[in-house]
């Protein structure tokens, strides 16, 4: 027994912060009510789980940023080819590809880990509707879809 009468190493005394100690009661106390700041705000100093997706929202939103620039990214591709200069426009296509590599695998973070779920959906759906291979794949089978169509009536 200590000096004041308690058992020593009793698992109700817990440590405070400021190194002294303080007897806490089993029936009402916690440990985290004891693990206040010096200042008495209540705050434990554990950081919320919602805090880190907020400060990391930002990455949905970046992925939605390069998927647009993905598009544009086709788009020039697109037109710099119709003009002729087909160099550039591979060119374009490649980083276009690229981009939208990119925009796809940062919007299914986002998605999956919840930074800013939305913009991630997003970045998801225009990085592979900018792809410019994807794009090409799907105009061909809406092409050959239409012809068949055509063929039977």
């Amino acid at each position: 027994m200590g000096d004041d009468g308690r058992v020593v190493g009793d698992p109700t005394e817990v440590l405070t912060r400021s190194g002294g100690s303080s007897f806490v009661s089993l029936t009402g106390g916690t440990p985290a009510a004891v693990l206040e700041s010096e200042s008495g705000s209540g705050r434990t100093g554990i950081p919320e789980p919602t805090a880190l997706r907020h400060r990391l929202r930002f990455v949905g939103w970046l992925a939605l940023a390069v998927a647009v620039v993905c598009g544009v990214l086709t788009g020039a591709g697109v037109a710099v080819a119709s003009g002729g200069e087909f160099e550039t426009g591979t060119a374009l296509a490649w980083a276009a590809i690229v981009c939208s590599g990119v925009a796809v695998v940062g919007g299914i973070l986002a998605v999956v880990a919840g930074f800013g779920r939305f913009a991630g959906a997003l970045a998801i759906v225009v990085g592979l509707l900018a792809n410019p291979f994807l794009l090409t794949q799907l105009l061909g089978t809406l092409q050959q879809l239409s012809a068949a169509s055509a063929a039977t009536t």
